[in-house]
């Protein structure tokens, strides 16, 4: 059997007589390169169990691990849920993504943008409050800085926290 040693996802599965497809696809995470395979089993034993197993693992979205041992087929979820189907025969093929496929990882990847877009504007305007209170801190300590005599304690102290409050808000605004 050809499967990838990783995480991965079921797409479908169909019963044709006593044979079963399972269609699994690979992560696809920003970067990676998405295929699926189909995994043909001749004669399972317990079927109907596969096919709950199957939708329910799809429905949650978790992702499995698939391994041969013999003449059974085991499947493991993330989570240590795991199925052990028994087969007269098994093969497998890696396929190119079907437009199913494809349209699930798109808006998968769309609802990835919105959230990332969305979190990046919040930390952008945490950014911006940032900076505000500190150009505010940094007058202050400016203010502060020349009430006092040059080269006393308090100046050189101020100074110096007005020297580094700068240097933040440059890394800041960069």
């Amino acid at each position: 059997m050809n499967i990838p040693e990783q995480e991965l996802y079921i797409s479908s599965v169909k019963i044709d007589g006593s044979d079963l497809e399972l269609r699994l696809i690979t992560d696809y995470h920003p970067g990676a390169k998405p295929t699926a395979h189909s995994i043909f089993i001749s004669a399972p034993t317990n079927a109907a169990e596969l096919m709950r197993f199957a939708e329910e693992q799809k429905q949650s979205n978790d992702y499995l691990y698939i391994y041969q041992e013999e003449n059974t087929l085991i499947l493991e979820t993330e989570h240590g849920e795991s199925l052990k189907v028994e087969f007269s025969a098994i093969k497998s093929s890696e396929r190119s993504l079907d437009i199913a496929e494809l349209k699930e990882i798109m808006e998968r990847t769309y609802s990835w943008y919105l959230s990332e877009n969305e979190h990046s504007r919040l930390l952008q305007s945490r950014i911006c409050e940032a900076l505000k209170i500190l150009i505010e801190t940094q007058r202050r300590v400016s203010i502060k800085s020349e009430t006092h005599e040059k080269g006393s304690t308090a100046c050189t102290l101020y100074s110096q926290q007005a020297v580094l409050i700068n240097r933040v808000i440059k890394a800041l605004e960069t």
